[in-house]
C-alpha cells in the first residue's frame, strides 16, 4: 500500500519501497501531509495547470490538422507542375515529330515529282523509238521514202541520245535517315527524366509564444534540498525550460527568471539561456 512519498525523486511508495530505494531520502508519511497539500496552492494550481496542457494539446491537434491541410495542398500544387510540365514535354514531342514528319514528307513528294517526270520522259522517247523503228521496217513504203525515213530517225535518235545522256544524271533519288537527338536519348537513359523531388524545407507550427503564455501558472516541482521551484515544461523547438522560478523562502511567491522565445526569418525559434 502506497503510504509515503519522496520529494527527491517525485515517487510514491509502499514502505518497502522507502526502505529499499529512499534510504537516504526525506521521505513524507502521505497520512501528515496529504490534508496540508490537498488544501494548499500547489493542489489548487493543479486543476488548471492540467486543464492548460489540455488547451496547449488541443492547439496542437488543430496545429496538425492545419499541416495535414499543408501537405494535401502541397501534394496538389506539385502533381499540377509536375503534369503540366509533362504535358508542355508532350506538345514539344508533338511539335517537333509533326516538322520532321512533314520533312520526310516533302521530300518524299520532291523526288516523286522527279522520277515522275523522268518516267514520263523515257516512256514518250521510248514510244518515238517504237515508231521509228515501225516506219523503218515496213514493206509498204518505197525505197525513196525509206530513205527520208532513215535520215530523219538517224537526226531525231542523235537528239534522243543526248537525252538519254542527261537522263543519267536525272536517275537518282535523296537518300536520308532519321538520327536521334543525343540530348533527347541521353534523357530516355536517365534516372532522372522529367525531375527530382527534393526537399526544400519543412512545414511548422511555431508553439513557443503558446508555451511561455501557460508558463507562469505551471505546476511547480519543489526539493527540500533546494531552494528553487522550476517549470513542468521546456521548449519544444530547442528543448530549454521556458521559465525558472527561485524564491528564498517556500512561502513567499517565486520570481520567475525567464527568457523571452525569439524568432529568425523563417519562425523558427532562435532563443538560447543566455538570450
Amino acid at each position: 500500500m502506497i503510504k509515503f512519498y519522496c520529494p527527491t525523486h517525485r515517487a510514491l511508495g509502499c514502505g518497502d519501497c522507502v526502505v529499499l530505494d529512499h534510504r537516504s531520502c526525506k521521505v513524507e508519511y502521505i497520512p501528515d501531509v496529504a490534508t496540508d497539500f490537498v488544501t494548499g496552492k500547489e493542489f489548487r494550481e493543479l486543476e488548471p495547470s492540467i486543464k492548460r496542457a489540455e488547451d496547449l494539446l488541443s492547439g496542437f491537434i488543430s496545429n496538425v490538422k492545419e499541416l495535414f491541410g499543408d501537405v494535401k495542398i502541397q501534394s496538389k500544387v506539385e502533381i499540377d507542375k509536375l503534369r503540366k510540365f509533362r504535358a508542355e514535354i508532350n506538345t514539344y514531342l508533338d511539335r517537333r515529330e509533326k516538322e520532321l514528319l512533314d520533312n520526310i514528307e516533302k521530300v518524299k513528294t520532291e523526288d516523286e515529282n522527279v522520277l515522275t517526270a523522268l518516267k514520263t520522259d523515257c516512256e514518250l522517247m521510248k514510244t518515238g523509238l517504237e515508231a521509228m523503228r515501225t516506219e523503218l521496217t515496213s514493206g509498204d513504203v518505197s525505197v525513196n521514202q525509206l530513205y527520208v525515213t532513215a535520215r530523219r530517225c538517224r537526226k531525231e535518235q542523235r537528239g534522243m541520245y543526248n537525252s538519254i545522256k542527261k537522263m543519267v544524271d536525272r536517275m537518282n533519288a535523296r537518300k536520308y535517315q532519321f538520327t536521334k537527338d543525343a540530348d533527347t536519348e541521353r534523357l530516355l537513359g536517365s534516372n532522372m527524366g522529367l525531375g527530382t523531388l527534393d526537399v526544400a524545407g519543412e512545414f511548422r507550427k511555431n508553439i513557443c509564444h503558446v508555451m511561455s503564455k501557460i508558463t507562469r501558472a505551471n505546476v511547480f516541482r519543489h526539493s527540500h534540498n533546494s531552494t528553487s521551484y522550476s517549470s513542468d515544461f521546456v521548449c519544444p523547438c530547442n528543448g530549454m525550460p521556458t521559465h525558472t522560478w527561485r524564491h528564498d523562502n517556500p512561502n513567499d511567491t517565486p520570481t520567475p527568471h525567464s527568457w523571452i522565445p525569439k524568432y529568425d526569418r523563417a519562425g523558427t525559434c532562435v532563443t538560447s539561456l543566455d538570450s
